[in-house]
């Protein structure tokens, strides 16, 4: 505790702020009136480019009774509005590193933290906190995403979009608590300034996201798509950047032109001006896989002739030219390549993992998924591809129910997951994971051709599965196929239904998927499944539209997170009731509870994109890290332990109640959001916020070794010498019985601990 106070003190005699800012949090509404503008932060702040706070984990238990961990780790930042309509901006594509480091030093030296309503770092909208540090030795993995929103500024309007990197800490004997470094990776736009024109402040490109690794490497495309043309400094091309995020240098704003991101110690550019679309780089190799300090690029071109040996672009040196492998003919690739650290194949370091089409049938005939072994440096070896059956070979079929995947034609069912603006805003498609007898596992969602259909194409489908196919890597012929959830609807079949979903394993129905049509009654009609993500048990991960069944015979239409229990034994799933919106939480720090209010699946845009496409902000292949939790051995759990889960965010608008909806502090239990155009509740006190939420396995802790006084994890003698420093400071840290006064019973009883040892 002694080392807390000295990094403190250190700080406040160097003369500088310790910059912290919690997103379990809300504000102490210092204008008075309703929630707005709430405690998130601006992107265009220096004094926030790193911020450092502490996250408590919630208790989250799901419908079979597994309790899992869950947690707002980051609010998305506040736009430079001129009026306040919103509290922060919207989130898309987010994802977790796919690797945890062990036994690591925490990213930061000191993080801040509160547990009562109001707290924070915000000079206006917050009240201070403590200061803590973070374990000398601790766990680490990362969290990354995208930010976007419309900034009314004095002179006009601009786009901004942002990058956004969170790098987290735990001790594995305390895991329910997270250190989180949150940092400001890029922005689209330079802080704006009043004094210039707008056209000086416009937006000089656009982003994609892609990926983080657990060093916080952070990559993201760039091109000037949707950028008003003319703009001096205007991207051009195709790019591909990498933000070292612990690089940073946190008194400027990284902002990207065709120059490149002003903290350019920080920041490599892999793709320079390339003439090809590139698509986002949601597949590149970890830090600790590529055995590089940077990581490593890897990622598809969009749309090439498959005979282009620049098909695959992988990094050979942080700024240097790409190499690759063609696509077997005659296919090509579709959507976003996902990277799994799940080594299926020999002499690789993970798993590459995309969708194939057939050249010369159509664009929208996309059959199969590819799979392919990639060693460290990005060189591609071993590969498979998985192609799902026919109907006249045995079809689709759900192994706990026997539901037959209903088709018209011999290749009627697309993966299509691909569709609408992934490929230029990030999210991927294909799921890899393995089971424990260690065969492969890979997955993705199908669309059914007859509601594609019905929908003029492009309008829309409400008819979707999550199909997997499990093979023997070393021989993936022996490849068979099973339905995980599926969803039928009364516009395409005459009838609704859906899989059940299940009150334990091989339990009561308490709901069943259904069509997003059915939960929104008009638009956006689908998709109604987002694309799946494997545990590092095998159970499999995915949003649905569900219809849930209570007792008063009411049923209640929802987007929920559910996961299908893999069962080993006949290749089948039972799907469980993970989260639900409308689901509430008690936060750790902000000690208010706050409600789920969106989870999102489909994409709601303009033109041809407006429906049948999924959003970049659904859940999948990147928004789970498939290690079991703090890189355990999966082998040695149940199906079921909450530990089979090494972390998966979700990104979800969610209601702090604060107040009541006059505008009045205290709580209500009701969750009135004041934020929108016209606003249902204008005057409410409740604070709405988007945020990327974590969810986390239910681990015991550990009890602390009382008589490792300066937490490094040995007891000797510096124990004692730093208690009797602190004893002789009278430090709040030396208060050891917590009966808050200092006095001789506290050295008796730290004398009585260091005596006992641990």
């Amino acid at each position: 505790m002694k080392s807390k106070i000295r990094i403190a003190m250190l700080v406040a005699a160097a003369g500088l702020a310790a910059p912290a800012f919690a997103q379990d949090s809300v504000s102490i509404n210092s204008n008075g009136g309703n929630g707005l503008p709430g405690d998130a932060i601006s992107y265009a702040n220096t004094a926030v480019q790193k911020t450092t706070y502490v996250v408590d984990l919630s208790e989250l238990t799901t419908s079979w009774g597994t309790k899992f961990r869950i947690g707002p780790i980051v609010k998305s930042n506040k736009t430079a509005d001129a009026v306040d309509t919103f509290f922060n901006m919207f989130w898309s594509a987010n994802t977790i590193s796919q690797t945890m480091l062990n036994n690591v030093a925490p990213a930061s030296a000191s993080y801040m933290v509160w547990t009562a309503p109001g707290g924070g770092v915000n000079p206006t909208e917050n009240s201070a906190g403590s200061g803590v540090s973070a374990p000398s030795q601790t766990t680490q993995f990362a969290i990354g995403g995208y930010e976007t929103g419309t900034e009314v500024t004095s002179l006009g309007s601009r786009f901004y979009k942002g990058i956004v990197s969170s790098i987290c800490n735990f001790d594995p004997s305390n895991p329910n608590r997270l250190y989180v470094t949150r940092i400001h990776a890029a922005s689209n736009a330079a802080p704006f300034n009043g004094a210039t024109t707008l056209a000086d402040n416009r937006e000089r490109t656009s982003f994609g996201y892609g990926s983080i690794d657990a060093n916080g490497n952070t990559y993201f495309r760039a091109d000037a798509n949707g950028v008003l043309a003319g703009n001096p400094g205007n991207m051009v091309g195709n790019n591909i950047f990498r933000v070292r995020s612990l690089s940073r240098n946190f008194s400027v704003v990284n902002t990207f032109s065709d120059a490149g991101g002003t903290d350019g110690a920080s920041t490599d550019r892999i793709v320079t001006r390339d003439t090809s679309t590139h698509t986002c780089p949601t597949g590149s190799i970890p830090a600790d896989k590529a055995g590089l300090s940077s990581g490593r690029y890897f990622g598809l071109k969009f749309q090439v002739n498959p005979t282009d040996l620049t098909n695959f672009s992988s990094e050979i040196n942080p700024n240097a030219a790409v190499k690759g492998l063609s696509c077997p003919a005659p296919q090509d690739t579709r959507g976003n390549t996902s990277y799994t650290q799940v080594a299926l194949f020999p002499n690789s370091v993970g798993t590459e993992a995309y969708l194939l089409r057939d050249l010369g049938s159509g664009a929208e005939s996309a059959y199969s998924l590819q799979l392919q072994g990639i060693n460290a440096a990005g060189v591609q070896g071993a590969r498979t591809v998985l192609r799902r059956p026919t109907p006249a070979s045995g079809g689709l079929v759900d192994n706990t129910t026997g539901y037959v995947w209903p088709e018209s034609t011999a290749n009627g069912s697309l993966f299509k997951g691909y569709q609408g603006i992934v490929g230029f805003n990030g999210g991927c498609q294909v799921a890899v994971g393995r089971d424990s007898a260690g065969r492969g596992l890979a997955a993705a969602t199908v669309w059914n051709d007859t509601g594609e259909a019905s929908f003029g194409g492009s309008g829309g489908n409400p008819m979707q599965a999550v199909a997997v196919c499990r093979f023997d890597p070393a021989n993936p012929t022996t490849a068979t196929w099973a339905l995980a959830g599926w969803s039928e609807s009364a516009l395409v079949t005459g009838a609704n239904s859906g899989k059940p979903i299940l009150n334990g394993p091989g339990g009561t129905p308490i709901g069943r998927m259904c069509s997003l049509v059915e939960v929104t009654n008009g638009l956006p009609i689908g998709p109604s499944i987002s694309a799946p993500v494997f545990d590092s048990k095998g159970n499999i991960w995915f949003l649905t539209a569900a219809e849930l069944y209570h007792t008063n015979g009411i049923s209640d239409f929802d987007t929920v997170l559910v996961r299908g229990v893999y069962n080993p034994t006949n290749f089948s799933y039972d799907l469980e009731l993970v989260m639900q919106q409308g689901d509430v939480f008690l936060g750790g720090n902000s000690n208010r509870n706050y409600r789920i209010t969106f989870l999102e699946i489909s994409y709601v845009g303009t033109g041809t994109t407006a429906n049948g496409g999924s959003s970049p902000g659904a859940i999948g292949p990147g928004s789970m890290n498939q290690a079991a939790w703090n890189n355990m051995d999966p082998s040695t759990l149940s199906q079921t332990d909450s530990r089979s889960l090494g972390g998966l965010v979700i990104q979800a608008k969610i209601v702090y109640d604060v107040g009541d909806e006059n505008g009045v502090d205290g709580a209500d239990g009701f969750y009135d959001d004041p934020t929108g155009t016209a606003a249902q509740y204008p005057n409410s006190r409740d604070e709405a916020y988007r945020a990327i939420l974590y969810i986390g396995a239910d681990v015991p802790t550990t009890p602390p070794c009382l008589a490792d006084f300066n937490h490094d994890g040995v007891v000797d003698f510096f124990d004692y010498l730093d208690f009797v420093d602190a004893f002789s400071a009278n430090d709040p840290s030396a208060d050891f019985n917590g009966d808050q006064v200092i006095d001789f019973f506290d050295y008796l009883d730290f004398v009585d601990a260091f005596s006992t040892g641990c």
